[in-house]
C-alpha cells in the first residue's frame, strides 16, 4: 500500500520472503559455528575482520549456501503467486487466467512451465 500497486510493489513483495529466509539461516549458521574455532583463532591473535571472514564465514558457508537454495525456490513460488495477484503477464497470470475462462490445456501448460522451471532451478543450484 505504501508504493501502490505497480512494479515496485511486485519486486518487493517476491523479495521479502527470500529476504527473511537468508537473514534466518545466515544467523543459525554463525550462531552453530564450533566455539573451538573462534577460540583458536583468538588465540593465535586474529582481529576481530580476519574472524569473521577467514573462520567464521567459511565455517558457516555451507549453511548459507543450503539458505540460498532454500530462497532461491522461494523467490520463485513468491514471483508465481504475485503474477496470480496483480501482473497482466507471466506464469502465475496465464496460469489464473486460463484457470478463470477454463482453457484447462493453457493452465497444465503454465503448471508444466512452472515444474519444468523449479526443476532446472533446482539442478543449477
Amino acid at each position: 500500500m505504501l508504493v501502490g500497486l505497480n512494479e515496485t510493489s511486485n519486486i518487493i513483495l517476491i523479495s521479502l520472503g527470500p529476504l527473511f529466509t537468508m537473514i534466518i539461516t545466515t544467523m543459525a549458521a554463525v550462531l552453530n559455528v564450533e566455539p573451538i574455532y573462534r577460540e583458536v583463532a583468538q588465540s593465535f591473535g586474529a582481529r576481530t575482520r580476519d574472524l569473521y571472514f577467514s573462520v567464521m564465514f567459511p565455517a558457516a558457508l555451507p549453511v548459507i549456501m543450503g539458505g540460498v537454495k532454500l530462497s532461491v525456490g522461494q523467490a520463485l513460488l513468491n514471483t508465481v503467486a504475485v503474477e496470480f495477484l496483480v501482473a497482466d503477464n507471466g506464469i502465475g497470470h496465464l496460469i489464473w487466467n486460463s484457470w478463470t475462462t477454463l482453457s484447462i490445456s493453457q493452465s497444465v501448460a503454465g503448471l508444466v512451465t512452472a515444474g519444468i522451471l523449479r526443476v532446472v532451478q533446482k539442478a543449477a543450484i
